[in-house]
């Protein structure tokens, strides 16, 4: 794994060129189906904030209805949800577009990032989910609050609001309990419930957001070499992608053979996330994913210098320039 962090690093070194993603962040939503918008709507209780012109969907509503042992400040950072646009690779004609479209995203599970304070995507972070499954029989007892809860490597379960939540996370176990002790379930007069984490020291907790992503926005290129990394990536597929939801983060949290990286100047991770081979991935924003990603070699030392390469090599479409490449709909679970 070190020849891996090494070769990907000196790959790294070679190019120098930087991604804007002004456009990705741009704060615009839109509906441009009608499947899409009935699940929007059906997510319910989130707040439009019109913003000289540019209307946007922003945090669930704080006044919805908590269910907790005890009821913290809530403290989060404000961030709004947006319609994603893609990541396409410079240089190259544009890939196919697919639009991997989860209509039960937002009536499924809610969670919440909560970072410490030098954390980073999957780096001393931790992902609150609720609803989650009822703890095994194998994991040991902890207090969490008044509640008996349970823990194992990296994990607490424990039950809340008629229903079991999980925080998961590379902190250690004290900091995980105490996250959990902070947790707020709200329901929502027309939606799903979903966590909030109140005012932590050293700690800060990101928007209630659907577990998995409603929308995956994904450009594949059929032909490695058209992207210029057949030696380092074998002859396959090369894909870029766009993800909202805390579902990629906490995968990354299970995966102890990651490799750190730097790309765009943001910390990335290499793994093998989201499908392929391997995939690096980057969040340019709080909440909001962005991968590159191949399947046809090995995930090797040269394999991620050339995955790193391509991700510097890429930069951010606009939502409208995404509408434009009229995107295959394929309808899944994003998880």
């Amino acid at each position: 794994m070190h020849d891996l962090q090494q070769a990907m690093r000196d790959q790294a070194d070679t190019v120098g060129s930087h991604l804007d993603l002004a456009d990705v962040m741009h704060r615009v939503h839109r509906r441009r189906r009608d499947a899409r918008r009935i699940g929007v709507v059906g997510a319910a209780a989130l707040v439009v904030v019109c913003i000289g012109g540019v209307v946007a969907i922003g945090r669930r509503d704080p006044s919805a209805t908590s269910s907790s042992a005890s009821s913290p400040t809530i403290a989060t950072v404000p961030r709004l949800v947006t319609e994603p646009g893609g990541l396409s690779l410079d240089g190259v004609a544009q890939g196919v577009a697919l639009d991997r479209h989860d209509a039960g995203a937002v009536t499924g599970p809610w969670s919440v990032v909560v970072r410490g304070p030098n954390g980073s995507l999957a780096n001393d972070s931790a992902v609150v989910t609720f609803p989650d499954e009822a703890p095994g029989a194998a994991l040991r007892p902890v207090h969490v609050g008044d509640e008996i809860g349970s823990a194992r490597d990296g994990a607490v379960i424990w039950k809340i609001s008629g229903g079991y939540a999980r925080v998961q996370g590379d902190l250690p176990e004290a900091d995980l309990i105490r996250i959990a002790a902070a947790v707020t379930i709200m329901f929502p007069p027309d939606g799903a419930p979903y966590p909030t984490v109140g005012a932590l020291q050293g700690f800060t907790a990101g928007a209630p957001e659907p577990y998995r992503s409603p929308s995956v926005h994904e450009l594949r290129y059929y032909d490695s070499g058209d992207v210029g990394q057949s030696n380092a990536l074998g002859n396959g597929l090369v894909y870029t992608g766009v993800y909202l939801g805390a579902w990629f983060e906490d995968q990354l949290l299970l995966d102890h053979s990651v490799s750190r990286v730097s790309v765009q100047g943001h910390a990335g991770i290499v793994s093998g996330v989201q499908g392929g081979n391997g995939t690096l991935a980057w969040e340019p924003s709080p909440g909001v994913v962005v991968y590159v990603g191949y399947s046809g070699g090995p995930l090797d030392g040269v394999a991620g210098g050339g995955l790193v390469s391509l991700g510097e090599h890429s930069s951010a479409i606009s939502a409208a320039a995404w509408d434009a490449l009229h995107a295959q709909v394929v309808d899944q679970s994003n998880g």
